[in-house]
């Protein structure tokens, strides 16, 4: 678990996407995974200056995220800032909900600073795909989603992106 967050760390975050995606082809279930992150990272500097500010507005975002989850879902920390949710029995459409409830409750939290008195509403983004309908291997779907994230920061704040499948893969 990462110390910070409470989350999964990568490494067992990726374990258990693996066997979730051999899950759901398997039984022919649907999986939804969600990436989010801030969407200006110098926005998110300038507040934390890498500090426990930082590191509790992180912890916050972690809170909004787990907020939005069910029993069933699984969180992650996957790579500094960026958080993972796994959504299993979670189609394209309902994953795509949670992407934007998730972004309508971030955008709305008071981030809270150094003090009680010091809240910052910070402008998040996320990036999202299912399987089956982007790709059957956790690598491939986690790549799509970065790829919904980044398309996500690209088209302002706030906003969930569905992750694309390469044009050129067969």
């Amino acid at each position: 678990m990462d110390k910070l967050t409470g989350l999964f760390e990568l490494q067992s975050f990726m374990t258990r996407f693996d066997d979730e995606v051999k899950r759901a082809a398997r039984f022919h279930r649907p999986l939804g995974l969600l990436l989010v992150a801030w969407a200006r990272q110098q926005e998110f500097q300038e507040y934390s200056q890498w500090t426990a500010r930082g590191s509790g507005m992180l912890r916050q975002l972690a809170n909004v995220l787990k907020k939005n989850m069910r029993d069933i879902d699984v969180a992650a920390r996957v790579d500094g800032e960026m958080l993972a949710a796994l959504l299993p029995e979670t189609n394209l459409a309902g994953t795509q909900i949670v992407a934007e409830r998730f972004c309508r409750d971030a955008a709305s939290h008071e981030f809270i600073g150094e003090s009680y008195e010091n809240v910052v509403l910070l402008s998040v983004c996320a990036g999202y795909v299912a399987f089956p309908e982007h790709s059957d291997d956790a690598h491939e779907l986690l790549f799509m989603a970065r790829q919904g994230l980044e398309l996500a920061r690209q088209a302002g704040f706030n906003i969930a992106t569905e992750g694309q499948k390469d044009p050129t893969a067969p």
